[in-house]
């Protein structure tokens, strides 16, 4: 019996030591080039359609850059590169380790009692991330929080196309690639190598990160560790996913909302 309990412990130790830091390096930098070559490229065309390459002086003008970074084929192209390239980059060095599996990225097991609570959690944690993103925001900026991201999104105006291809692009798929990466993947290796405390936070840092603007980031950072902590203690990404599309789902739903009634919320 105590043979038996002894190699099952050994048995789980090494499934749960399943990611390495040289995978977690070689991932990183094949996502990078695999999402900024891309982008720059589908810049580059939208500055070519647009006509700043015949007329230099609109790169001055800030507000015609921000009109470029901001419409529908820019920004739709961007979640979709960035979804691509996050999902290809783990799967591309999964693959090469020998390691690809729904077990090693933890979506093989969905417990739906987890997945429940982590639901029931979605409200209570946008209230404190909101909460906590204007608290930053107001601390930073001398004129408040106004965020950025709301732009880049919604391109300022409603747009039935845009609210279409936008829900379900940030909404699901976008949660789904970052929690393959930022839970499945380097939450579990710093988790595994030091302590699954030392994961939440410094993986949940480094997703708020990601995001740049500062207050936005203090607000995700958050958001992050509970999505990290649900990753922990259901072994599973599922309960982080529903969190994530739940939150990104309603954000958007309300930012397109607001513009369409005119609520003047962002």
């Amino acid at each position: 019996m105590t043979t038996d309990v002894s190699m099952e412990t050994a048995v789980d130790a090494n499934v749960d030591r399943m990611w390495r830091g040289r995978d977690v390096v070689a991932m990183t930098l094949t996502i990078i080039p695999l999402a900024i070559i891309p982008l720059v490229i589908v810049f580059v065309i939208g500055f070519a359609i647009s006509g700043v390459f015949q007329n230099p002086d609109l790169l001055q003008d800030q507000d015609a850059i921000m009109e470029i970074s901001t419409s529908l084929g820019f920004t739709v192209s961007n979640l979709i590169i960035n979804i691509i390239a996050i999902m290809l980059g783990v799967f591309i060095i999964a693959r090469w380790r020998g390691k690809f599996s729904w077990d090693n990225l933890w979506l093989s097991n969905f417990n739906i009692r987890w997945v429940l609570y982590a639901v029931l959690a979605t409200i209570p944690t946008m209230i404190a991330v909101g909460q906590v993103t204007q608290f930053a925001g107001n601390l930073i900026y001398d004129e408040g929080f106004s965020n950025w991201q709301a732009q880049l999104f919604t391109g300022g105006e409603f747009s039935w196309l845009s609210a279409l291809l936008m829900i379900p692009l940030g909404g699901v798929l976008v949660p789904f690639a970052e929690e393959l990466f930022f839970r499945g993947i380097l939450f579990r290796w710093m988790a595994d190598k030091w302590h699954p405390w030392v994961g939440i936070i410094v993986s949940s840092i480094v997703f708020g990160l990601i995001h740049f603007e500062p207050s936005v980031a203090v607000g995700t950072t958050l958001l992050g560790m509970v999505m990290a902590w649900f990753t922990w203690k259901s072994k599973s990404l599922w309960p982080a996913i529903a969190i994530h599309v739940i939150n990104n789902t309603i954000g958007l739903t309300v930012m397109f909302a607001s513009l369409y009634f005119d609520l003047g919320l962002i």
